[in-house]
């Protein structure tokens, strides 16, 4: 053994400390109700906006790589065995290779995947070797992988060495066969093939593909939009079918066209390409993603992949009180990302994701699982309106709720998991506008590893604990009288004590919230929305063996939070219109809501537009109490869409409900003034306009010519706004302090014998009086 190693094996090293999970500010907390330490609850006492609410929170996390704990240095060397004894080397090192105890890894089948050491089986052994392990190229062609960690530099030396088949023969011919699953010679196996995930490659930046780059850029620029990823996780039908009939030796034979795994139709391809970590929380299941540079295939990614489940059971009245919301991971393979693939790549693509051949190396769980339940009316006051009266609130409120969990503990052999806690209080979600705030327990052990104190594998933790939150009054007008108001929005996360499971991952492992409803006594009111986040922390166990010691660390890689709608009833974005609005209603077989705030009284106009699926729609008036339904089927068969004119009142609160009568398609929903008046303009002469507070003057002109017109408003008494509008309502534009002196300003083309609908107004309903006229520019 050269003098190097020598050094380098007496070197002692310095122990690897835990990353605490970061602290986050916690707001107010208005009431909190607890049973034991497994979970904590907090009631809401006023119910969010629901728009601000989905609009705080996308569902996505990105987190761009991080810098290596260690320097990654690709080599080329060499193996000589003399006298029986192997010797590695490279650049300046000369290492014998301990003796270790080698295994023929198959997979499910009994082919041949790999042989690989077990470096890790004797911590008292002090060596530099963090992974070994031997590949068939060919039947006559093998080549060794060693990870060879170099603690005076900090490196870690990725050695490439082809080997002989006498060469090969000398580690393999006592190898034991092994399939890698959950027993503690496969724990050491898959530990020590992450170890290279924490480092950084000394060329990365080199190696990246241009179109990475780009996605970098694009991803860290905050151009992830809401609900960017929802078509692929509304519908969880397709992680309940994935197979891994891919997995194993099907891309080690050469008659097999390599092409993408079905994993790419459950999470987005692209993703696989943008090294750092991905997380998103949908509908029906989440995804975690972590991509890094491989070792074993230079120019390509490892993407490690977790898919977990979420589901939801929708109370309903009269049969069903009861609703829940349970999240569980379901699956994590390693995937081979690569644009320079075998010759034997499908050629009808670029690119291909496909497993890697340590497929079965992640080690990530969920932690720190949050539940948030918000309850309001459809179409009623909600807690947030104005006018709102919980004594007259017809609708839902929550009674109880608790949650059920089941998981694994850390690495630890002490007697209680509460020695090494610390707790933490940690802001759930961002409810902007609100005093909401949720204390989240937040748990991670504070000594670092090393000391002795932590086994190789996880205590069984796997019981299920279920925390019975004191049933909350049941009465409507008991809950007002203890509370202030109903209770329609509470959040569970949860907390670990010295019995409760630490960490959830796929063997078993789920997190459930609870909740059971009431209504007010007599209420024959059945309508329910509920607006459900999970909010979830994704981690690593990143330990393994090295130099003799435990290394590395439990990884926190982030929190993401999904929030979105369950039930019969979607509430879309709240609208104020002022003069025209379009609602864009989505393809789905559920009622749509739309809230509506008008700030000028007046005749509107509601129609909408896209007859597939034959629209329709009815308007409720939250404030008084009344319904009006629109005018189906305006063109008959032929032209399915559904039209209302009707007055309404500037600061009542009024609910659309849009719905179909056939298969779901999309369509659009139009607001505006209603285009109908006797006034009607000439071209160039002017015209005097009076409106009132909270009203707007409708006029109407038919274009001589076609051609560029201005039309403008002139001796104005206040700030005046013009809105227009073709003969069929459809709005086409408006315009605020274009003209001189506050006064409004359009510039547009209109055609020759159309009639167009001119509206003016103060500015917010302010009364006003101008001069408009309408005039063809040269």
């Amino acid at each position: 053994m050269s003098t190097n190693s020598r050094r380098l094996l007496n070197h002692s090293i310095l122990l690897v400390l835990t990353v605490l999970l970061v602290i986050s500010t916690p707001m107010s907390v208005i009431a909190t109700t607890t049973l034991n330490d497994t979970a904590v609850i907090t009631e809401n006492i006023s119910l969010p906006t629901e728009a601000t609410a989905l609009s705080s929170d996308s569902g996505y996390t990105y987190s761009a790589p991080s810098e290596g704990a260690f320097l990654i240095k690709r080599r080329t060397g060499s193996i000589v065995i003399s006298d029986n004894i192997p010797t590695l080397q490279f650049d300046d090192y000369s290492v014998a290779i301990p003796t270790f105890d080698y295994y023929r890894v198959v997979n499910q089948n009994g082919n041949t995947r790999f042989y690989q050491a077990d470096v890790t089986k004797d911590p008292t052994q002090v060596h530099n070797f963090v992974f070994i392990a031997i590949y068939i190229e060919n039947s006559c062609e093998y080549s060794m992988h060693i990870h060879y960690f170099v603690n005076e530099e900090n490196v870690l030396y990725s050695i490439i060495s082809s080997l002989t088949e006498q060469q090969f023969l000398h580690f393999s011919q006592t190898a034991a066969e092994l399939c890698l699953g959950s027993d503690d010679v496969s724990d050491r196996l898959k530990a020590s093939s992450r170890a290279y995930t924490q480092g950084v490659f000394e060329d990365t930046v080199a190696n990246m593909h241009n179109s990475t780059t780009a996605a970098l850029r694009s991803v860290s620029s905050n151009e992830i939009t809401l609900n960017t990823y929802d078509s692929y996780t509304d519908s969880d039908g397709i992680i309940k079918t994935y197979s891994s009939q891919y997995f194993g030796d099907c891309y080690l034979n050469d008659e097999t066209t390599i092409t993408d795994d079905p994993i790419v139709n459950i999470i987005p391809k692209e993703l696989c390409f943008i090294l750092g970590t991905h997380i998103y929380v949908g509908k029906e299941y989440g995804f975690f993603i972590h991509v890094a540079q491989d070792t074993l295939f230079l120019q390509d990614y490892a993407v490690d992949i977790m898919i977990f489940d979420i589901t939801h059971v929708v109370p309903s009245f009269p049969s069903n009180i009861e609703g829940n919301s349970k999240i569980e991971p379901l699956f994590q393979y390693r995937y081979r990302a690569t644009t320079n693939p075998p010759v034997e790549m499908d050629p009808s693509l670029t690119s291909v994701v496909y497993p890697h051949l340590h497929y079965d190396a992640p080690a990530y769980f969920l932690k720190d699982v949050g539940f948030k339940i918000t309850l309001d009316n459809p179409t009623l006051l909600n807690q947030s309106d104005n006018g709102y009266n919980a004594l007259d609130d017809e609708g839902a409120f929550i009674i109880q709720t608790r949650v059920n969990v089941s998981g694994l503990g850390l690495k630890k052999k002490g007697n209680s998991f509460a020695e090494d806690t610390v707790m933490f209080t940690l802001g759930f979600v961002p409810y902007l506008g609100t005093g909401l705030s949720v204390l989240s327990y937040v748990h991670d052990v504070y000594n670092g590893f090393g000391n002795g104190n932590y086994f190789d594998t996880y205590p069984e933790m796997t019981q299920n604990n279920e925390a019975n939150i004191d049933t909350l009054h049941t009465n409507s007008t008991d809950q007002i009288n203890a509370y202030g108001n109903l209770i329609k929005s509470q959040a569970i996360s949860i907390n670990s004590n010295n019995d409760a499971p630490r960490l959830i991952h796929v063997q078993g492992g789920y997190a459930q919230a609870i909740y059971t409803i009431a209504r007010k006594s007599g209420s024959n009111y059945n309508k329910i929305r509920i607006a459900v986040s999970i909010s979830v922390n994704v981690v690593e166990d990143n330990t393994y063996i090295a130099l003799g010691q435990e290394m590395g660390e439990i990884v926190n890689y982030g929190r993401s939070t999904g929030t979105y709608e369950i039930g019969e009833y979607k509430r879309l974005n709240d609208i104020t219109p002022n003069g025209a609005a379009t609602v864009s209603i989505p393809a789905s077989s559920q009622k749509f809501i739309i809230k509506i705030t008008p700030r000028i009284s007046g005749s509107y106009k509601i129609f909408t537009g896209g007859s597939n699926g034959d629209p329709d729609f009815r308007i409720i008036n939250a404030s008084k109490g009344t319904t009006v339904s629109a005018q189906d089927d305006i063109n008959g068969s032929s032209d399915r869409n559904a039209v209302l004119t009707i007055d309404l009142i500037k600061g009542d609160i009024y609910y659309i409900e849009a719905f179909r009568h056939f298969t779901p398609y999309n369509y659009t929903l139009r607001i505006g003034y209603n285009p109908s008046t006797p006034i009607g303009l000439n071209e160039g002469i002017p015209y005097s306009v009076s409106t009132s507070a909270d009203s707007y003057q409708m006029l109407q002109f038919t274009a001589g010519t076609t051609g560029y017109y201005e039309i403008i408003t002139s001796g104005t008494t206040s700030d005046t706004m013009l809105f227009l509008f073709d003969s069929n309502g459809y709005f086409i534009t408006y315009d605020d302090d274009s003209g001189v002196d506050r006064n409004a300003r359009l510039l547009c083309d209109l055609e020759m014998a159309k009639t167009y609908y001119i509206a003016v107004q103060g500015y917010n309903g302010s009364p006003a009086t101008c001069t408009i006229t309408v005039s063809l520019q040269n």
